[in-house]
């Protein structure tokens, strides 16, 4: 199955690449296409800012990433509690995050820091 699929990939990369060359670098097939310019400057004007951003992105990446940090490390706290509270019971629950932020609280640790009866049972 691996092969096959390494087979499609290498095969749709050469066909990419074919189609490329014959776009970007093949003859020109209609003779009033000859002399249409590459780009005009209303173009270059209006790519400036895409290629800037791109540049900025690919090379400095921390000042976009920083901004997402809070909300990423909310996600995966609250997706990690809830997972692991919800692990605990043998039924399928919807856990109510405020009454565990209650109990995370008071017993100063992790919900999973003492086993439930299902786990001391194993």
């Amino acid at each position: 199955m691996t092969l096959l699929a390494t087979t499609g990939v290498i095969f749709a990369a050469v066909y990419m690449l074919h189609a490329v060359l014959r776009i970007f670098w093949g003859k020109v097939t209609h003779p009033e296409n000859e002399a249409l310019p590459d780009l005009n400057r209303r173009e270059v004007v209006s790519l400036l800012p895409l290629v800037f951003m791109v540049f900025w992105i690919g090379l400095y990446p921390k000042f976009f990433l920083d901004k997402m940090n809070p909300s990423v490390d909310s996600f995966v706290n609250d997706f990690t509690v809830r997972y692991f509270e919800g692990s605990r019971t043998s039924e399928p629950r919807l856990v109510d995050f405020d009454e565990l932020k209650q109990r995370l609280h008071q017993d100063a640790g992790f919900a999973m820091a003492q086993p439930s009866r299902e786990e001391v049972q194993r």
